[in-house]
């Protein structure tokens, strides 16, 4: 699992990218506005759009395979709205969805072959696209599509097969943003209610064993949600006041952490959920029953950032 902060021209990132999972700061060449992170990687778009990776090297990402400490540029952009899979990326490139890297199981929307230069995803015109380690998940009109692997349930349509290209989910309501992990998928409508699907769903058994959800379930909460986040077997939510939610893997609901300030720039990983308050100090808080801690904890650093990002995984 990753995690990444940013403030301009530094990134502070644990987990992969750092030896033993300790803190690894990272110098950028140009200042990043925005940030994603997966596995060993962290990526960000510049000033002027373009995008940038630090981490592990795959086809896709403009260098050969293998661990680099220092940033290079894998496409001089304009680009925006980046999403990361396990070894490929989307992003919006003159008002249309593009990818690269690795499509091993269709998650790409482009067949099973490797893309090594960005090419557009399917035909529709994607308002949002995110990636999962082996399939993908876009909305077009409010309307939410997967493509990839259908293993444990993960495009959220019931089917067997791999879905080679885009396959509309069958919802009742408009769905205004997605977050992927692994193996799951969760939706965020227009009225703020929270649909989740996939291998190891929310609400799966506390014994540990696997629960499918092959089609989308409804998460109970006591408010509508505006942000959504998501790693392995959780997801993290919030209000339209910045008051944080947390679904934990052995429950069906989001619950209300209490949170003093109010909480933007949402992101989760399999070990918990981190937000930005007000002052741009993150918080951070993991699931019950795990290492991590279910209640916030404020982290006092320096400088104030202004963007993070866990890797979902």
């Amino acid at each position: 699992s990753e995690m990444c902060i940013r403030d301009r021209y530094e990134l502070r990132c644990w987990g992969a990218l750092g030896e033993d999972g300790e803190l690894t700061e990272v110098e950028t060449p140009t200042p990043w506005r925005s940030l994603a992170a997966r596995g060993a990687r962290a990526c960000g778009l510049d000033e002027v759009g373009a995008l940038w990776c630090v981490g592990r090297g795959a086809v896709g990402f403009g260098v050969a395979p293998g661990d680099t400490a220092t940033p290079w540029r894998v496409h001089e952009g304009p680009l925006s709205d980046l999403t990361l899979g396990v070894d490929a990326w989307c992003a919006r490139s003159e008002g249309e969805v593009v990818c690269a890297g690795a499509s091993g199981s269709g998650q790409l929307g482009a067949g099973l072959a490797t893309v090594a230069t960005p090419r557009r995803l399917g035909a529709r015109a994607w308002d949002v696209v995110a990636l999962g380690a082996r399939h993908g998940c876009g909305i077009a009109g409010g309307e939410v599509a997967c493509w990839g692997s259908t293993r444990d349930g993960r495009l959220g349509d019931g089917r067997a097969a791999l879905a080679l290209a885009p396959e509309r989910v069958p919802l009742d309501a408009k769905v205004t943003a997605l977050a992927t992990s692994d193996l799951q998928t969760c939706a965020l409508t227009v009225q703020g209610e929270v649909l989740c699907w996939g291998g190891s769903a929310i609400g799966s058994p506390v014994d540990g064993s696997t629960r499918v959800e092959a089609t989308p379930r409804a998460l109970e909460a006591p408010a509508a949600m505006t942000e959504l986040a998501m790693g392995s077997g959780h997801v993290a939510a919030l209000d339209a006041s910045g008051e944080a939610y947390h679904a934990e893997p052995a429950s069906p609901q989001l619950s209300r952490l209490g949170v003093p300030l109010p909480l933007t720039a949402l992101a989760s990983s399999a070990l918990g959920a981190c937000a930005l308050d007000e002052t741009g100090r993150p918080s951070c808080w993991g699931p019950t029953g795990s290492e991590g801690d279910p209640t916030p904890q404020r982290q006092e650093v320096e400088p104030r950032f202004d963007a993070l990002s866990l890797g979902p995984d």
